[in-house]
């Protein structure tokens, strides 16, 4: 958890598996952010006044950047023609 308070930028580098992130993946997330509950966040942000706004603002670590970097063993055109699968 320290790793993640420190680092300026986080880079996840994944393969795509079944279109989310391999159970490894989600472990280490459950692991970091259980442990730093009262340090990365507080809350999920919201009120009990209204429990419908402000979901996902309770962090407490501001200023991070975060790239996404995922593997996903399919042709370029799968990404750059319309009527392929990842196209949006």
């Amino acid at each position: 958890m320290q790793n993640f308070v420190w680092a300026d930028v986080v880079i996840w580098q994944m393969p795509g598996w079944w279109m989310g992130a391999p159970w490894t993946v989600k472990k280490y997330m459950d692991d970091v952010f259980t442990e730093g509950h009262g340090t990365l966040y507080a809350s999920d942000g919201r009120t009990r006044s209204d429990a419908a706004k402000k979901y996902g603002s309770g962090g407490l670590v501001q200023g991070k950047k975060y790239m996404l970097s995922l593997t996903w063993n399919a042709p370029m055109e799968a990404f750059t023609e319309k009527d392929q699968f990842f196209h949006a």
